[in-house]
């Protein structure tokens, strides 16, 4: 599966997941993409439990990409239903 979707990034969870308002959807995609997405990072995985980890990863995530809009190729979807991509672009 690779769909494509774009969004505006409106919450950051952690170091790798962040919640995104779908705004396009490509024509050919095989799957349904609500107005709301939980997208999980692709192949990328933030550190895991240390505390000065937890606590930069969400902040690098967040000024790179919250309140900007982001062009996702999408490979799947994980088991709890998130969304799983990679970040093509992000503009202001």
């Amino acid at each position: 599966m690779t769909d494509f979707i774009v969004g505006k990034v409106g919450r950051v969870i952690d170091g790798n997941t962040f919640e995104i308002t779908v705004e396009e959807r490509h024509k050919d995609n095989t799957d349904v993409y609500l107005d709301n997405e939980i997208i999980r990072l692709a192949n990328f995985n933030s550190p895991a439990l240390s505390k000065t980890g937890r606590k930069v990863s969400p902040q690098i995530l967040r000024r790179k990409l919250w309140n900007k809009h982001v062009s996702l190729t999408v490979i799947g979807r994980d088991d709890d239903s998130r969304v799983i991509a990679y970040v093509n672009s992000a503009i202001m």
